[in-house]
């Protein structure tokens, strides 16, 4: 389960167990459950973010390899035909 179901299967819990915001404590869970909530979305945002990113720079790490080639090739050749 990721993070962002298990969130949402603590806020079922808390709607079965019919905790509202009738009490002091019943106030600090649904606002808990809002923060882990946000945090869920935001986490899964990350991770996303973070796959992009990943993969922007295995690119160019393999463009750069393909410039480095051509410039140590270049380099070979040139001080043999000196």
């Amino acid at each position: 389960m990721d993070i962002k179901s298990n969130a949402s299967y603590i806020k079922g819990l808390a709607e079965g167990y019919e905790i509202g915001n009738d009490t002091k404590e019943g106030k600090v869970i649904t606002k808990m459950l809002e923060l882990i909530e946000a945090m869920a979305e935001r986490i899964e945002d990350l991770e996303a973010e973070t796959v992009e990113l990943r993969d922007y720079i295995e690119e160019v790490d393999e463009d750069l390899g393909l410039v480095e080639d051509d410039l140590y090739l270049d380099g070979e050749e040139n001080s043999e035909n000196y």
